[in-house]
């Protein structure tokens, strides 16, 4: 198995291509319940920088997102994240089979390593979940 590719449990795949860009998941929004920002597990810090495509060559995150349906390996851990506000959730809508979880400015600097940076794309999206609902697209 490649090093950068973990296996997570039953994360869910796409059911349909046109969820792309600036498209949004027809069953909700991202939420973000707690802000008590704690400690990450290491899995929680694992799924989490799987989430940001790290590690990479170029030490800067590229995506942020991570689909996951109810019950799978992992799901609660997101849900933890969520309620610490260093995650947001979206449901997932009838074209995909699993709910989203996008992390937080706070979420995405506590797995960084020190060489690693998050893209300016990236932090400009995270910069806009502070609380507020926001759309649940797919990257």
């Amino acid at each position: 198995m490649n090093p950068q590719h973990k296996s997570f449990g039953c994360s869910a795949a796409p059911q349909s291509p046109d969820m792309g860009h600036g498209s949004s998941a027809s069953a909700g929004r991202p939420s973000s319940a707690g802000r008590d920002a704690g400690q990450m597990t290491d899995k929680q810090r694992d799924l989490a920088r799987h989430a940001l495509g790290l590690p990479n060559k170029n030490n800067t995150t590229y995506r942020n997102h991570f689909c996951i349906s109810n019950g799978c390996d992992g799901y609660a851990d997101w849900e933890d994240l969520v309620s610490k506000g260093l995650a947001v959730k979206a449901l997932g809508g009838s074209s995909w089979s699993g709910d989203f979880f996008y992390l937080t400015l706070n979420g995405a600097r506590e797995v960084l390593s020190s060489k690693e940076h998050i893209s300016r794309e990236d932090a400009e999206k995270m910069r806009g979940f502070g609380g507020a609902e926001q759309g649940g697209a797919c990257e």
